[in-house]
């Protein structure tokens, strides 16, 4: 970050440049710019606009998302980011400000709420900056540039990053806003920005170079390329390890940073059902995948109200959790749940999960068919909070038997329920959330109150406050971008469901979203796009790991249903990925097409950064093109997979965390294998869907991984490399399965 200097060059040269970078699998790329496949079918208009209006006023237009279209009215002179950004910026010699934040994020939509209200910071910007505001559910490969610059310092990605930029594309000063309050970030924007730009009108010669030098020369130093130090017993060691980190005294899973906690969760399922662990192993991981998801979704960060999933903890603790609801926290939290159900087929975890995907399909389903990204619920601090409540009004609302069983569920007081390791400004002094503090049980146990009083009295709570939620006014923002992304996430989620309950519903739901991703997210020339708002596609053309998600969905279809036209979806998208975004030999896999930005910025998702909560593609389309190589031993899917697979090895010595995708695959990929026909009877289908096996439909009677053949209406397994029987009854695959 730079700091505010004199002009003596001395000092410039020594405090100018003092900038935090960890740009793990970052590299900027000087080469030349490759023109996209198909683009003179797909410019964006937006960007066309952009070349013939001044930027001396706000051009955001309409048409890309809620966020942006609300900016749209800023008095700032925001532009969208698009190939004309930097080159307007060297035209009349200006650095580039950009903020990159999210429309389901509560800070980014207060900061630019706070921002125009500002209007010497908005003068500044506007005198001094090519002012750029960047979506990042609309163009994601910003906010992981961002994300990662902001690491060195252990500074989270929540809420919205600033970053200037040089006109030639490299971070000059950056900063997360997440840290300060509302009440100070304008007074810091300015701050920064005229430090900029005195230091550009200083010496912008000197600025082009050393921000150059500087953001190079740090991404040699924190690119991560070590030896393959892979061993067999990695895996198990990195999963005991991870395990570890749920601390039952506080309730919170410790080292995890901003990683969801369902995808904490689904690792311990999948390990407890691998076949590459030992029983006692499996037991104690499947224990640990319960307590956790009790403590941190059930009783942590679901709303008992709307039955939705917060996106997460403001600090410390589930006392103060993020008021946004996203999809994707919502898919996460479904698939965990029901996977445990299907694990334990303990009711807490199928009623929890329904009322996500109830809370999902009511709050977050558009008319189209889309999805919006997510929901927002709060301003700023208790600023026109919707989910945070005082006693005195709570003693109106409920009677004098309803406010006695809401005061032990969720821990009213009257000075508040939040801690002060959360509220150390004392924002919410006097405010409760409405998150369960306790089990249904010990709150019968604690009021004497049978069952049914209990569940007659919770619901009369809940229906009272929901509907004096509903009368505080409309929700804050919602964020009705559309991504393929988060819709593959819950199309994967509702078959999850499926397999965990046999619900024919959850699969027609599953159908219906993936056939919306086929038929709204596909361009005329037939690649995959990131986004879509209301039924305009996006510029940006799909992320490595969009497209590994959606082939993953595919192939979670096809299992189920045995329809071969969800494999070939999953083929051509997986495909596509490896023609549009292949890398070196090193990079396997670059997870952006820069094409249609300013600047090429070449990022490679190797791994998860936990502070980031990003998937790891390359974990991802290893994963894929193993489980496609089961159709068709192809020799580009094979030598893909090697070179991912290579290129996984050498993160072996990272910190396990950072392993969090790879672990689950594998787990997922050491259970049973089930082979059979299209034309398996129906009861052999339905019990291999129902356990955590991965199902295999033959087109003939014989598989490369099988030495005998395979009757039609019959079924063979496979464990560890083992043929464990061929099989028409439906009770022997069921026993061989459990």
């Amino acid at each position: 970050m730079l700091i505010a200097a004199h002009s003596h060059s001395h000092y410039l040269r020594k405090s100018a440049w003092a900038i935090g970078i960890a740009t793990l699998l970052l590299a900027f790329s000087a080469c030349k710019k490759n023109k996209p496949l198909d683009a003179e079918n797909e410019t964006h208009a937006d960007e066309q606009a952009q070349i013939a209006v001044s930027v001396k006023q706000n051009n955001l237009g309409t048409k890309q998302s809620s966020l942006l279209a609300t900016a749209s009215k800023s008095p700032i002179h925001w532009q969208p980011w698009n190939s004309r950004v930097f080159e307007n910026a060297k035209q009349d010699h200006k650095t580039v400000f950009a903020v990159i934040g999210s429309g389901h994020e509560p800070e980014t939509v207060a900061l630019l709420e706070h921002l125009n209200q500002s209007l010497p910071t908005c003068k500044i910007l506007n005198s001094h900056h090519i002012n750029v505001l960047i979506d990042s559910s609309h163009d994601p490969a910003m906010e992981f540039l961002g994300s990662t610059l902001c690491l060195p310092s252990r500074e989270y990605k929540q809420g919205p990053l600033l970053i200037w930029f040089s006109h030639n594309g490299h971070p000059i000063s950056w900063r997360s806003a997440h840290t300060h309050s509302n009440t100070n970030i304008s007074e810091l924007i300015s701050r920064m920005s005229l430090t900029v730009h005195r230091l550009w009108k200083d010496d912008a010669e000197y600025v082009l170079n050393n921000s150059k030098l500087d953001f190079n020369k740090r991404w040699s130093a924190f690119m991560y390329n070590g030896p393959n130090k892979w061993n067999s017993q990695l895996p198990s060691q990195a999963i005991r390890q991870i395990s570890s980190y749920y601390d039952p005294t506080s309730n919170n899973i410790d080292k995890i940073g901003r990683l969801s906690a369902a995808r904490y969760i689904n690792l311990l399922i999948k390990a407890s059902t691998s076949g590459a662990i030992t029983k006692s192993q499996q037991l104690r991981y499947g224990g640990i995948a319960r307590i956790s998801a009790q403590s941190t979704l059930i009783y942590g960060l679901i709303d008992p109200l709307d039955g939705g999933v917060y996106d997460g903890v403001q600090r410390t603790s589930h006392s103060l959790p993020i008021f946004a609801k996203s999809l994707k926290t919502q898919a996460l939290s479904m698939a965990a749940l029901y996977n445990l159900y299907q694990l334990t087929e303990d009711e807490i975890y199928l009623k929890s999960a329904d009322d996500i995907k109830a809370y999902t399909e009511k709050s977050l389903r558009q008319s189209s068919g889309d999805y919006s990204q997510g929901i927002v619920y709060q301003k700023n601090n208790t600023a026109g909070n919707q989910c945070t409540w005082t006693l005195e009004e709570l003693e109106t609302a409920l009677t004098e038997e309803e406010l006695r069983v809401c005061k032990y569920a969720f821990d009213i007081r009257g000075l508040g329920n939040i801690p002060l390791i959360d509220d150390i400004d004392r924002n919410y002094f006097r405010e409760n959330t409405l998150t369960w503090k306790t089990t249904r049980a010990k709150l019968a146990k604690k009021t004497n109150l049978d069952r049914s009083q209990l569940n007659a009295l919770l619901e009369s709570i809940v229906k009272k406050l929901g509907k004096i939620r509903t009368d505080r006014g409309p929700i804050i923002f919602r964020e009705n971008l559309c991504s393929s992304k988060s819709l593959s996430l819950y199309t994967s989620a509702l078959v999850t469901a499926y397999r965990a309950t046999g619900d024919e519903s959850h699969l027609k739901d599953a159908l219906r979203v993936i056939e919306h991703i086929k038929d709204n997210f596909i361009g005329e020339s037939g690649w995959l796009h990131e986004s879509s708002f209301y039924g305009k596609l996006s510029s940006t053309k799909a992320s490595a790991t969009t497209h590994a998600l959606v082939c993953n969905a595919a192939l979670n279809i096809h299992e189920c249903t045995a329809n071969p036209s969800y494999l070939q979806m999953a083929r051509e998208i997986h495909t596509q990925m490896g023609n549009k975004l292949s890398g070196e030999v090193e990079y396997p896999l670059y997870e952006y097409d820069f094409s249609l930005f300013p600047t090429h910025y070449h990022v490679a998702h190797s791994h998860t950064i936990p502070n980031i909560n990003n998937f790891s593609s390359w974990v991802l389309a290893w994963s894929n093109s193993k489980r496609l190589l089961k159709y068709d031993d192809d020799e580009y899917l094979r030598k893909q997979m090697v070179a991912l697979e290579n290129g996984l090895f050498k993160q072996a010595n990272l910190p396990a965390i950072m392993l969090v995708d790879y672990l689950t695959e594998y787990s997922a990929l050491q259970n049973a294998r089930v082979y059979h026909h299209g034309e398996a009877n129906d009861g052999l289908h339905t019990t291999a869907i129902r356990r955590p096996c991965q199902v295999i439909i033959m087109s003939k009677n014989t598989h490369q991984d099988l030495n005998e053949k395979v009757p039609k209406g019959s079924a063979a397994v496979v464990y560890q490399g083992k043929l464990v029987g061929v099989t028409s009854q439906a009770s022997e695959l069921r026993n061989w399965l459990k």
